[in-house]
């Protein structure tokens, strides 16, 4: 194709040549026309001798030309992976702990005592109450079922100093006895127990939940009788059980140790005996009911486990 062209550029300049004559042109238009004709000729054989230049062979130049950040641009719009660091991971209050409380705690039971027809009497119903500090310990587990939410189960036992007692004096028809005789009742709750569900809702460190169960107590009554030259007295002891509900606040200061604030309300059965003289000539029917305990209580715990993280895969 380019050698067609040198031979038409060729056989140009010989008509131009032959026609000159003819017109009468000058020798110095002839050279000057000769020498124009020669550079397009010279020009026309560069070009067709230079190599060529495929079209990949373009675009690679074009690439090695670009800086860095454009090369990394242009990696990036071919679907290269880049890789990004993974979110901080939230923290996760999953998993076996361990711990212990303290706090205080206030109790109301209802007593009644029933006298036998030989004593006696009316029947006298009391009012037992007391308050003092509880302490004791715990262990639970916790699962993450969402990313804010948990359930959770914990036991815990706990010791305490309630010991109430309560005088009731001898009355016939309603009337009071004008003597310093009558009932003496005493009840000691020696300790408390729970197994409890908890259900939990998180917010990075801190953890408020409501929780409930079943309750168990040790208590250890007494019953004294004292009218004229007739006294005796008994004592009951059994474990009995109930229920409990409550809630609370804890909040995580390390990756694996939490302190916690929580209230708790307690619904005891009650517990019956019979007081008697020797022989059971005179007796009473001594029942403690309706027993209930408000308890608030502060504690810590230790989580063993994850040490406060959840697995959080990296993403690209």
């Amino acid at each position: 194709m380019k050698h067609s062209a040198i031979s038409a550029v060729a056989i140009a300049a010989l008509s131009s040549l032959a026609s000159l004559p003819a017109q009468g042109a000058s020798i110095e238009q002839l050279q000057a026309e000769n020498a124009a004709l020669r550079k397009e000729i010279a020009a026309l054989r560069a070009a067709a001798q230079a190599p060529k230049q495929t079209p990949a062979a373009s675009r690679e130049a074009a690439r090695s030309a670009k800086p860095d950040s454009a090369r990394e641009a242009y990696a990036a719009d071919l679907g290269a992976p880049v890789y990004k660091a993974p979110p901080a991971a939230p923290f996760s209050w999953s998993g076996i702990y361990v711990g212990g409380h303290v706090g205080y705690g206030w109790s109301d039971s209802d007593a009644t005592v029933v006298p036998s027809l030989g004593l006696g009497g009316d029947t006298r119903t009391f009012a037992l109450s007391d308050d003092a500090i509880i302490g004791g310990a715990q262990i639970g587990f916790n699962w993450h079922v969402a990313p804010n939410w948990l359930i959770g189960i914990e036991a815990d036992i706990s010791g305490t100093g309630l010991n109430s007692e309560a005088f009731a004096g001898l009355t016939f028809g309603g009337n009071p006895v004008p003597v310093p005789d009558g009932y003496t009742l005493r009840q000691e709750i020696e300790w408390l127990a729970t197994v409890r569900g908890r259900l939990g809702y998180t917010w990075d460190r801190s953890l408020i939940y409501v929780t409930g169960g079943f309750a168990w107590a040790e208590m250890k009554t007494e019953a004294a009788v004292n009218i004229a030259n007739i006294n005796f007295r008994s004592d009951f002891s059994d474990t009995v059980s109930g229920w409990t509900i409550g809630g609370g606040y804890e909040w995580a200061f390390a990756p694996n140790w939490s302190a916690r604030v929580e209230y708790l309300y307690y619904d005891l059965d009650a517990l019956s005996g019979t007081a008697s003289s020797p022989f059971f000539i005179f007796t009473t029917r001594n029942t403690w009911d309706n027993t209930e305990l408000h308890v608030v209580r502060a504690g810590v715990n230790y989580r063993f486990g994850d040490v406060g993280k959840m697995p959080v895969a990296a993403k690209y």
